[in-house]
């Protein structure tokens, strides 16, 4: 059961990489990263709205992820434009 999970894990961080993958992070946004974790991913799904923290918690891994990984390439793309 375990190589299961192991293995479910190798792929999600695969299929995922650029959610993992951080930029030039500064130190406080690196500090903040640390201290929050995964309250402030979920916080950036529901838009820092807490009452949608339910929901977003109901969310399907890969969906989670492939949106966090829009977030970070539209980001990414604007900081590029400006």
């Amino acid at each position: 059961m375990l190589g299961f999970f192991l293995s479910f894990r190798e792929g999600l961080f695969e299929r995922h990489n650029g959610v993992f993958k951080g930029g030039a992070e500064s130190e406080r946004s690196a500090s903040f990263g640390k201290r929050w974790g995964w309250y402030s991913v979920l916080m950036m799904l529901c838009n820092d709205d807490i009452l949608k923290m339910d929901a977003v918690s109901k969310l399907n891994i890969n969906e989670a992820f492939t949106y966090i990984a829009y977030i970070k390439d539209r980001n990414r793309v604007n900081k590029k434009a400006k």
